[in-house]
């Protein structure tokens, strides 16, 4: 099952393809999750990343930070 972030994510990468503002995708997030919301930082972030054409709602590697091993 997907985490509520997760979920999030993948709700924020579809109002993104479907043209919304900013500040409509956080005004509906906040609706929808309320205090379990990502932080207004959060979803900028990500918010720019699937406006710039990012495809997966994945965190980038990190230093640090491993992948899975194949």
């Amino acid at each position: 099952m997907l985490s509520v972030q997760m979920k999030q994510r993948v709700n924020l990468k579809f109002l993104v393809k479907l043209g919304k503002n900013f500040s409509e995708v956080y005004a509906m997030l906040k609706e929808v999750y309320g205090n379990e919301c990502l932080s207004r930082t959060q979803v900028f972030e990500l918010f720019k990343r699937f406006k710039q054409g990012c495809e997966t709602t994945e965190d980038d590697l990190r230093p640090g930070k491993h992948g899975k091993n194949w």
